[in-house]
């Protein structure tokens, strides 16, 4: 019986071990983001947070800013991380990410290029961030250049954390309701 015991606990471990890369990859889509987080929060609080512990997470629009946050935690700290985040999402108000122009959104749409002015998103998206001095995970960002309609992506090997924030506001600036971001 006590072979059978060392071979399960053995089992046990290297399951936990396997070698394999766990990535999250999440969509855009407004309040979806903080419907995420809420998901990641309850796997993290509920399951064994060790399963999801995302080796990569990846992130196009609202999910850009999950990833944005999460590429600044260790993948170890994943209960920490959604506890951070589920404060971020619930405290998070308008006028931090976006604010109307001064003389009305036709004003803006004609002369700025967007309904509404986003520009208090790169700020709160920078302030977000200020607290870390680096990645601690791979992470994609996926934006559309507005010149050439192309997908193009931001991660770890072709960013600075300092343009960070960039890259995500890049990612959820809805066409229309903001001008476009430029990179």
């Amino acid at each position: 019986m006590r072979k059978v015991s060392v071979i399960l606990a053995t089992a046990v471990v290297a399951g936990k071990k396997d070698n394999k890369c766990h990535a999250l990859a999440m969509s855009g889509g407004a309040n979806n983001g903080a419907w995420e987080i809420g998901v990641m929060w309850g796997l993290a609080h509920y399951g064994d947070p060790e399963d999801y512990e995302w080796d990569v997470v990846s992130g196009v629009s609202a999910g850009s800013i999950n990833a944005m946050y999460m590429s600044v935690w260790a993948p170890e700290d994943v209960v920490k991380m959604t506890e951070a985040l589920s404060d971020v999402m619930a405290r998070t108000l308008t006028h931090e990410t976006w604010k109307n122009w001064k003389l009305g959104p036709l004003w803006g749409f004609w002369m700025k290029a967007g309904l509404l002015d986003d520009e208090p998103m790169f700020s709160y998206f920078q302030y977000l961030l200020e607290d870390f001095d680096s990645f601690k995970r791979r992470f994609t960002i996926g934006t559309v250049d507005i010149a050439s309609g192309e997908y193009v992506t931001f991660d770890q090997t072709n960013i600075l954390k300092e343009d960070l924030a960039n890259a995500s506001k890049s990612s959820s600036s809805i066409p229309i309701a903001f001008a476009p971001n430029h990179f």
